[in-house]
């Protein structure tokens, strides 16, 4: 046989955020090699199984329903497939239902003191000199498998081959971030590295939700030479504009991860949050940027963070 037979079936419930999902990545690889014999079923938010599909670090993926009156019934349908076990990268007692309703005897689940999480019925407790803060999250997840039995080393190479190197210097900049205001470089300081390089070409990437930010720092700029992408593109799409970028400079965002992932150099921007627990996984060129005087694990302020210190 080309492969064993799949059997036991094995579904992960993904993180809500896409810098979640693509730190899960490497865990996700190491269960794929470690369990031939399970179906890998990834349940998560639509729009990110296109790229996870790409990837084939599954064998197939299911979509979460819209919100609404039938979202708990869609969760009961799934108990005619009989899901051998769910894995659980949620810390809700939302994603926790999910799984109880299927009727899925095994439910893995990480947990937390004061939160105990009763829908689970296997439980990795976060040992109590633990701290999260020191650890990245992808560690914490490593732990969560390695107590239930996983023995595959975690593989942190890129997912794609180096971008081929362009012809063109062209430099890539996420000025928004999906959940957090704070963690936002300023728009004067983003204007202040496009009129720095007046030699280079830019790409402006990031969500439909990043579109406000994107067009305050791309307004008055030659579109020719500062190309605004935010919110135009599909996931798929965005990761293949982040493949044509010499440099991304980002926020700590999941778009700085998603180029991580696929090999783009980095540099990240990071202010109030902690880039010990969330910063990049992947052995692709990164450097992290924090403002003057803050601690390795986050808590400065972006302002004064200085456009030429970024030029630097």
């Amino acid at each position: 046989l080309a492969s064993p037979p799949r059997q036991t079936r094995l579904w992960i419930r993904l993180p809500n955020w896409l810098g979640d999902v693509i730190i899960l990545l490497p865990i996700l690889r190491a269960i794929r090699r470690g369990r031939p014999d399970a179906e890998l079923t990834l349940v998560g938010r639509a729009a990110f199984l296109p790229l996870l599909e790409s990837w084939a670090v599954a064998d197939r993926t299911l979509p979460l329903p819209a919100r609404g009156p039938g979202y708990w019934r869609h969760f009961r349908a799934f108990g005619h497939e009989h899901p051998d076990c769910w894995l659980l990268f949620t810390n809700s007692f939302r994603g926790d239902l999910e799984a109880w309703l299927t009727g899925c005897r095994q439910r893995f689940g990480i947990v937390r003191p004061a939160r105990p999480r009763p829908l689970l019925s296997h439980r990795y407790p976060v040992p109590p000199d633990y701290d999260e803060s020191a650890h990245h999250q992808l560690e914490l997840w490593e732990g969560f498998v390695r107590h239930f039995g996983l023995a595959e080393p975690l593989d942190r190479s890129p997912l794609a081959e180096p971008p081929p190197s362009p012809q063109e210097l062209r430099l890539g900049l996420i000025p928004g971030s999906e959940n957090s205001p704070e963690k936002r470089w300023p728009v004067a300081h983003w204007r202040a590295l496009i009129a720095a390089r007046p030699e280079t070409r830019f790409a402006i990437l990031g969500t439909a939700n990043d579109r406000p930010i994107a067009e305050a720092v791309a307004a008055g700029q030659d579109p020719a030479r500062v190309e605004n992408l935010a919110g135009r593109t599909s996931l798929p799409e965005f990761a293949a504009e982040l493949r044509r970028c010499s440099l991304l400079v980002t926020n700590d965002t999941g778009g700085m991860h998603l180029a991580n992932a696929l090999g783009v150099p980095v540099l990240a921007l990071f202010g109030p949050t902690n880039p010990v627990r969330t910063g990049p996984v992947f052995s692709a060129p990164a450097t992290i940027l924090q403002p003057p005087g803050t601690p390795a694990s986050g808590g400065g302020v972006l302002t004064n963070l200085t456009p030429a210190s970024v030029l630097a």
